[in-house]
């Protein structure tokens, strides 16, 4: 996927600072990526290795919370929303803690958090407790809300970070 995305793109000012480290791993542009049985172990050692680490701070997202005492919060640490808007123009500031923490739990994208779309998520339900697809809960949502456009909710499966059927 990011040799794909490798070939296909422009290298942006900000991004050239990867050229040099993909490069180590075999992945240029103009050249197709074509990994040794070595690099491909290492590779996959990176990969679950690196799934781990965001896995442990997955429940970081949620502190703090949106609303003090509830358990809802933005999916998304102030830096990335606010990378997002400019596409990550500032130089000093690139958030690749959070992005990953971001699209490894549910992709998102929004372009001006909270101006044609606003997000919330939860992992937990009211008494904190992690939700379970086993379970059957109920969304309150209080009269009035302050909505203009629409609602919706998606439910994602903890271990794929995918929608799950409904």
């Amino acid at each position: 996927m990011l040799d794909r995305f490798v070939q296909r793109e422009p290298w942006l000012e900000r991004d050239k600072v990867m050229i040099g480290a993909l490069k180590t791993i075999g992945i240029e542009k103009g050249k197709p990526f074509a990994p040794d049985a070595k690099t491909k172990a290492i590779l996959e050692d990176a990969i679950a290795e690196a799934h781990a680490y965001l896995d442990t701070r997955y429940q970081t997202i949620f502190d703090p919370p949106f609303n003090e005492g509830k358990h809802w919060a933005l999916p998304a640490a102030p830096g990335v929303g606010e990378g997002m808007m400019t596409n990550f123009a500032d130089p000093n500031e690139y958030v690749v803690e959070g992005r990953g923490l971001a699209y490894s739990y549910a992709y998102f994208s929004a372009k001006h958090l909270g101006a044609g779309q606003y997000y919330l998520m939860t992992i937990v339900d009211k008494d904190g407790e992690p939700l379970d697809g086993a379970n059957t809960y109920r969304l309150n949502v209080p009269a009035n809300p302050p909505v203009k456009l629409y609602w919706s909710a998606t439910a994602y499966d903890r271990d794929t970070h995918a929608p799950t059927a409904t």
